[in-house]
């Protein structure tokens, strides 16, 4: 109580003269707002964590008594997935009555997890959503919300084993959706495929890989691992403009953008997509439908998996934890060609919907 009380003393300002900056910045990184330097944004959020600050405010006072407080912390930044996952946790959170607090963090800020998570832990929510697929950041946002016995819920990263606070896992069935991916391919007629895995951190791209890998190994073929890239166009133009002529007939690239990039490569030297290169991408972002030719893609349904999430966090509160994987579904564009062979002949292994 003496350790509550002291914490509840601790003053903005006393945040502001640890970090060496004004209590207007305090304010500003306390708010998620935006111009203020990474390297300051992460200055002051250590000073929170180190003096225990906690805001007093009125959603805190709607949480503790009435525990109608969902916290969402997301490690995605800006990028597609991450931003249609929270939006789905908002409009979720606000069919059931739920207010929301959310802190969205840029990508490769694992450190900042922490003094992130306390802001939002301070105001005593009924649960935590992480929209995270980094490894890493998902232990700590685990660790901490053990320490205070807050539910969690994690949409991407692996949930840890542990029984000190009740979590549950929904999630994209990325396995399925890289196997998917190939094997539309196959059913095409492409033979010598080439994949472009997305960043080692990226739990997604890793469960993406993993299918990928499985479909080349149960039909026999073989697969160009190409190198990783890091989400980008850049990246799959580079990647991909590295090809001979002649070494691939298809690609399946981590995400639409990697997949985009590498049709603009393939085009710059005069190689006809779908004609001699089919190519397939992830995530089935907006960009996909108006690139020419426009990109098939697998679409992952990250609106979906926020209403999930949502739901998830609710069983929580009755006692109840979820596991739940959500299917992907191939559409079809001009990046590839006309179906040859059914795919039932190849194997279509997909799970029941959710």
């Amino acid at each position: 109580m003496r350790e509550r009380a002291r914490h509840d003393r601790t003053t903005i300002y006393d945040v502001a003269r640890l970090a060496g900056v004004s209590h207007q910045t305090v304010s500003r990184v306390i708010n998620n707002e935006l111009g203020v330097a990474a390297r300051t944004r992460q200055r002051v959020l250590d000073s929170i964590q180190q003096l225990g600050y906690r805001r007093r405010s009125a959603a805190r006072s709607l949480a503790s008594s009435t525990s109608q407080t969902l916290a969402v912390l997301s490690t995605g930044g800006c990028s597609y997935g991450p931003s249609a996952t929270v939006l789905g946790i908002h409009r979720a959170a606000a069919r059931h009555r739920l207010a929301v607090l959310s802190s969205l963090l840029e990508r490769h800020t694992a450190s900042a997890v922490p003094g992130a998570l306390g802001l939002l832990l301070a105001e005593e929510p009924m649960a935590l959503i992480a929209v995270t697929d980094d490894e890493q950041a998902a232990g700590t946002i685990a660790r901490i919300c053990e320490q205070s016995r807050t539910p969690y819920v994690l949409t991407g990263a692996t949930p840890p084993n542990n029984e000190l606070a009740p979590h549950a896992s929904v999630r994209l069935d990325q396995e399925t959706a890289g196997q998917e991916a190939v094997e539309q391919l196959l059913a095409r007629g492409a033979r010598r495929i080439g994949y472009i895995p997305g960043p080692r951190f990226s739990a997604d791209a890793q469960s993406r890989q993993v299918g990928v890998l499985r479909a080349a190994t149960q039909h026999g073929i073989p697969l160009r691992r190409l190198p990783e890239g890091d989400w980008t166009v850049k990246a799959g133009f580079r990647i991909a403009d590295s090809l001979r002529s002649d070494e691939v007939d298809g690609i399946v690239a981590a995400n639409d953008r990697m997949a985009i990039g590498a049709i603009q490569a393939l085009q710059a030297r005069g190689v006809s997509v779908p004609g001699e290169v089919q190519v397939i991408g992830f995530d089935d972002g907006p960009e996909a439908a108006l690139v020419d030719p426009s990109l098939s893609s697998m679409r992952l349904s990250f609106d979906l998996l926020g209403v999930m999430a949502v739901r998830a966090a609710l069983d929580l509160t009755r006692g109840t934890a979820s596991d739940v994987a959500i299917r992907s579904q191939f559409v079809e564009r001009g990046s590839v060609r006309t179906t040859r062979t059914s795919l039932a002949r190849i194997g279509d292994r997909r799970p029941a919907a959710v």
